[in-house]
């Protein structure tokens, strides 16, 4: 009876393997079955988009493509896939686009840049923003990368329109500005000679107006220059200290109230563009002066180490706040809340000189307190051995 159980029991332990088995082969197509319609699901979803939409693997291959992108590019699937897709890439364009995609690839970085990539139908180029993002495992290990391509060719038109609008506009006010500030000239001359204390007042306010908007219509046009590429820099070998003493020199003779210290020395040469150099020094000290209504105090401390110089320019002012600091290099930006009376602008001048250090290798950063004042900083390469 004892072996008729035993048997029986071995019996049973077969028949639930093969169950098992059965069970494991079933579950297992219903899963493919499942992931399969969901596959066909977000791709239906990413055929619908009207964006191109890709995807690449952990090494930067891409591995899929929507079918926006098919009809765009004219190109196939085996033309497109791996690194096909880089054959249509505009030439001024493609190396831009390789390098910031092997950074992000290395990094693990989000990937975002505009590029011209070539219609088939009509044969030209248009703008696109091409975003992409990483997709990790855990939140760890990255194991996909998800991008867009969005059209953004009619808006490039529109900007670049508009900085055509701002260029010309600017360049044809100059010429009757630098009559009107002629005139101005000769008007104060003869009311000196009459001393005439009144007038001459008028007039000096007229001539502080002037300079004004002769800076304001300087930094258009150097948008303008910057938005197109047309900055053009004359660089040359100079002694960075003498440049930066020269330069404070003549913001001493503009504000002989303040006083504008110097301290540190870098006694390095640099390589660069000496008028545009002084133009971002002078922003610098000016806004320094500017944003300290109740200090009559600015310090420029000059510093090095193996390979750079530093000049920092430090002021007693309003401060800036945290929320504000890291968009004050942004174009047209402005800080919402109360300003001195004199700070007063189009939100360019930081800009125009972060993009002028930038294009010659520099920085430029700032570190501020509220009601503490603001030290901004920027950096340039010295000459090797100078």
């Amino acid at each position: 009876m004892a072996e008729k159980s035993k048997h029986s029991s071995r019996q049973k332990s077969v028949i639930d393997v093969s169950d098992f088995e059965n069970f494991l082969e079933e579950y297992t197509s219903r899963l493919e079955a499942q992931v399969a319609r969901e596959s066909r699901f977000y791709r239906m979803m990413a055929d619908a988009m009207p964006q191109i939409v890709w995807t690449a693997d952990v090494n930067g291959k891409a591995d899929y493509f929507n079918k926006r992108w098919f009809e765009f590019t004219g190109l196939t699937e085996a033309e497109s896939l791996h690194s096909g897709w880089l054959s249509i890439v505009h030439a001024e364009d493609l190396k831009r686009v390789n390098n910031a995609w092997s950074t992000s690839i290395k990094n693990g970085s989000p990937y975002e840049i505009e590029a011209r990539l070539k219609e088939r139908q009509k044969g030209s180029y248009k703008w696109f923003l091409v975003r992409a993002l990483p997709g990790s495992e855990g939140g760890k290990k990255i194991i996909k990368w998800f991008g867009t391509c969005t059209d953004i060719d009619e808006h490039k038109k529109n900007q670049a329109n508009k900085d055509e609008f701002i260029a010309i506009t600017s360049h044809e006010l100059k010429t009757p500005l630098t009559s009107i500030k002629a005139f101005n000239q000769v008007v104060e001359m003869q009311l000196k000679k009459i001393h005439h204390s009144d007038a001459l007042d008028i007039t000096e306010k007229m001539s502080l107006q002037i300079d004004r908007l002769n800076d304001l219509i300087n930094d258009l046009l150097d948008i303008s220059l910057l938005d197109t590429g047309k900055l053009k820099l004359n660089k040359t070998r100079f002694d960075f200290d003498e440049f930066v003493f020269s330069a404070v020199e003549n913001m001493r003779l503009i504000n002989p109230n303040y006083h504008l210290k110097i301290q540190g020395r870098s006694g390095k040469k640099i390589f660069a563009d000496r008028s545009r150099l002084e133009q971002v020094i002078i922003n610098l000290v000016s806004n320094a002066i500017k944003y300290s209504p109740d200090s009559k105090k600015v310090l420029i401390n000059l510093d090095k180490d193996s390979s750079n110089v530093y000049a920092h320019i430090k002021d007693y002012g309003i401060g800036i706040a945290k929320a504000d600091q890291a968009k004050i290099f942004e174009r047209f930006y402005r800080v919402e809340r109360p300003l001195p009376e004199a700070a007063s602008g189009f939100g360019l001048g930081l800009y125009i000189a972060n993009e002028v250090l930038s294009k010659q290798k520099g920085r430029l950063w700032v570190e501020s307190n509220l009601g503490k004042g603001s030290t901004f900083s920027f950096t340039l390469p010295a000459i090797k051995g100078s």
